[in-house]
């Protein structure tokens, strides 16, 4: 038979998390030119004493092209590295919704943690003639 049993107690908080991580980062002081190269500084908050690498990459919005970034290896035990970005002089001009990703592993599965990233690009002025 089923029974219910009550057991007086204190209130419990339980905090759920999707991942041992925040991502911290600074927006871009301005628009980026065409043929323009930028470093952003990407800062891990590690939770929960998570110590483990981290894997961060530029992940373009639909539409968007000529900007690119190779991925970044926070090592163990570091928080912060620079994702170098790229602006190829076809980079399309406008504003675009980018995301920052941080890719890890806990308990042998992978985690992803995405932060928006707004990159505006401006057309490279033209070259004066003489």
């Amino acid at each position: 038979r089923n029974r219910n049993v009550i057991f007086p107690s204190s209130p419990v908080t339980v905090r759920i998390i999707s991942a041992p991580i925040r991502l911290k980062l600074a927006p871009l002081a301005k628009p980026l030119m065409q043929g323009e190269k930028t470093e952003v500084p990407v800062t891990v908050e590690r939770l929960l004493n998570y110590s483990d690498g981290v894997t961060i990459s530029l992940v373009a919005p639909r539409g968007a092209g000529g900007i690119s970034a190779s991925n970044v290896n926070i090592a163990k035990g570091k928080n912060t590295e620079p994702l170098k970005i790229n602006l190829a002089n076809s980079a399309q001009v406008g504003k675009y919704d980018y995301k920052i990703r941080a890719t890890l592993r806990l308990n042998n599965q992978t985690l992803t943690v995405e932060h928006p990233f707004p990159i505006e690009v401006q057309a490279k002025p033209a070259a004066k003639k003489k």
